[in-house]
């Protein structure tokens, strides 16, 4: 690349975590980097007892890393006293947006803008290996980088990253074998893009929590999303609630009992989604049944739901182009869900469905999946288990390399 490359952190409550982030970049073996802190949380904090824990650790931060004194760091303060979020507007959406934004400001077109999490570590290779994956790719509008949750010993949060981590694995793979568009993993820690394009796209929407996959999305529908990279990110695999959703709630909700919102997908359903896409291809000349159709219809509220597509994309490729902006990766994870609740089957059956499905059933030997449970099972099987998807996944996105409508 011939630019910079920025990284934009948002931090809240990481005193413990973010030492280790930031000596990850003293030890970049790539110089040419700036990196953008927004320390953060909202202003009523500092006057709820149950909150303001989280402001002195953020005061912490703040002092820490203002006594850095590099000059390749630049440290926003939302969070002391006066400088706080304000009204409804908060969240780690904000703070990525605040930080991304401040170097939409600053860098220059050609500069790329790379998200990463106050709580993840990296190689030393990290941004010069980058570096090397955007500069063989100087045409794509995004990237998504490869990331693997490190075990931290500790049972029970092992046993909810393993398990977070593989529906996240099988989502993806599920998605790239099907053919199927937005077949991409959207982590904070593991995103980034051009400024140019960011600055196109208007960039970040600032959602509470889950801006990284509206993001990922939003850079899917302007251009290449490059998904084979060399470089890597290590996220932590941490009980939190500082988030509305994502990792770490899904291990305390986990950890408890509760998986329903992170379902392990039957391979069939992502066949009838890719069956539906390319259904769209004959439309509007006619209206062929497809698995999605009613599904479609009910969200739309409209049977024709395609019709205005139709007046103003002429061509079939533009036609399929606008239908596949339409019909999004929110739309496919909701009718995922749709699908899900009329299955009869509980989430190891549908594991052991997708095991079989991927590796032939000689893995549900190997892996002893018929008496395998999440709770009981050795770490170190379900370890394996979630390296073998990770293999695979890696494997798909090589062959894939990049994806785009």
């Amino acid at each position: 690349m011939n630019g910079k490359i920025w990284i934009a952190i948002p931090v809240m409550n990481e005193s413990e975590y973010l030492p280790m982030t930031v000596n990850c970049l003293f030890e970049q073996d790539f110089p040419d980097f700036r990196a953008v802190f927004c320390v953060n949380q909202p202003e009523l904090w500092w006057g709820n007892p149950d909150k303001i824990h989280i402001c002195e650790d953020n005061k912490k931060t703040l002092q820490y890393l203002q006594g850095l004194n590099d000059p390749r760091f630049t440290v926003i303060d939302c969070c002391s006293a006066g400088k706080g979020w304000v009204g409804n507007q908060y969240g780690v959406g904000r703070a990525r947006k605040t930080a991304m934004d401040y170097v939409m400001e600053n860098a220059d077109p050609d500069d790329f803008i790379l998200s990463l999490d106050a709580d993840t570590v990296v190689n030393s290779d990290y941004l010069s290996l980058l570096n090397g994956d955007l500069d063989r790719n100087r045409d794509m509008s995004g990237v998504t980088i490869r990331y693997y949750h490190p075990l931290t010993g500790v049972e029970k949060a092992d046993r909810a990253i393993l398990r977070y981590e593989m529906y996240m694995r099988l989502y993806a793979i599920n998605m790239m074998k099907a053919g199927l568009p937005y077949a991409f993993t959207a982590l904070g820690s593991a995103m980034g893009c051009p400024v140019k394009v960011y600055r196109t796209i208007r960039g970040i929407t600032p959602h509470k929590s889950g801006e990284d996959f509206y993001f990922i999305e939003k850079l899917y529908k302007h251009g290449k999303i490059l998904v084979d990279t060399n470089s890597e990110v290590f996220p932590a695999a941490r009980f939190s609630d500082r988030v509305f959703f994502g990792t770490g709630p899904a291990m305390i909700k986990g950890a408890a009992g509760d998986w329903s919102s992170y379902p392990f997908y039957l391979p069939e359903i992502f066949n009838e989604i890719s069956k539906s896409f390319s259904a769209f291809r004959n439309l509007p000349e006619n209206d062929p049944d497809y698995p999605m159709k009613k599904f479609l219809s009910e969200s739309f509220r409209s049977s024709m739901w395609w019709e205005n597509i139709s007046r103003n994309f002429k061509t079939k490729e533009q036609f399929y182009g606008a239908s596949v902006r339409k019909v999004d990766g929110l739309i496919i994870l909701q009718y995922l869900r749709y699908c899900q609740k009329s299955l009869q089957m509980t989430d190891l059956e549908c594991l052991r469905k997708n095991i079989e499905h991927h590796f032939g059933s000689i893995s549900l030997e190997n892996y002893n999946l018929n008496r395998f449970s999440f709770e009981t099972s050795e770490i170190s099987l379900i370890n394996d288990l979630r390296n073998h998807l990770t293999h695979l996944e890696n494997a798909l996105r090589k062959q894939l390399h990049a994806i785009a409508i």
